[in-house]
């Protein structure tokens, strides 16, 4: 048997162990920026997209946040510096107030390249339309198969547009006009990319 100082007890260690791993947590967070003075809705600070890409993609997505009032940002960063993505998104759409004042209407996609990993937080005001059961689907079904064949790019858009398949869907029921139009924005934008 081995026997410990009163210093080295095993209560202590393990204290210890929790105050090492909770300021290492500390010192890996990902430090989010200040909103831009000029706001878009895709911040591609990877360099992942080109410029016909990123514009193409934000021009269909500003039109999509005019006509519909849901603001949907995407976000591309190297690495969340081991930071939970999902926790990561939710402080970066708190930060930026992404989505309309009082409405909570507004969708993060956040995509970290060098770690692979990808997540959907949406807004309070727009979950009854969009679960975070369905995100998550769209996540594993579709997304993440697809980033082992690493295809960044065309994951993206591929992305968007079965989220909205998923919107349409729940949308059907509730309003024809805001489906057509869904699709209107995006379908030129996949078949430009894919």
């Amino acid at each position: 048997m081995i026997y410990l100082p009163k210093i080295l007890s095993f209560k202590n260690l393990l204290i210890l162990v929790f105050l090492f791993c909770l300021s290492a947590k500390g010192l890996a967070q990902f430090d989010i920026p200040e909103v831009p003075s000029k706001q878009t809705s895709v911040y591609d600070y990877a360099n992942l997209l080109n410029s016909g890409q990123k514009s193409a993609l934000e021009n269909k997505l500003v039109r999509y946040s005019d006509t519909t009032s849901t603001q949907i940002v995407v976000v591309i960063i190297p690495s969340t510096k081991g930071e939970d993505i999902s926790f990561l998104g939710a402080k970066w759409g708190q930060k930026w107030g992404i989505g309309q004042e009082g409405k909570d209407n507004g969708i993060l996609i956040t995509l970290a390249t060098e770690d692979r990993k990808v997540d959907i937080n949406t807004g309070y005001g727009i979950e009854t339309i969009i679960t975070d059961r369905m995100a998550e689907q769209v996540i594993n079904r579709v997304m993440i198969p697809q980033f082992k064949e690493v295809i960044i790019t065309r994951v993206l858009i591929k992305e968007l547009m079965h989220f909205f398949k998923c919107f349409k869907v729940n949308i059907k029921v509730r309003d024809k006009k805001m489906t057509a139009l869904i699709f209107a924005i995006f379908y030129p934008l996949s078949s430009s990319f894919l």
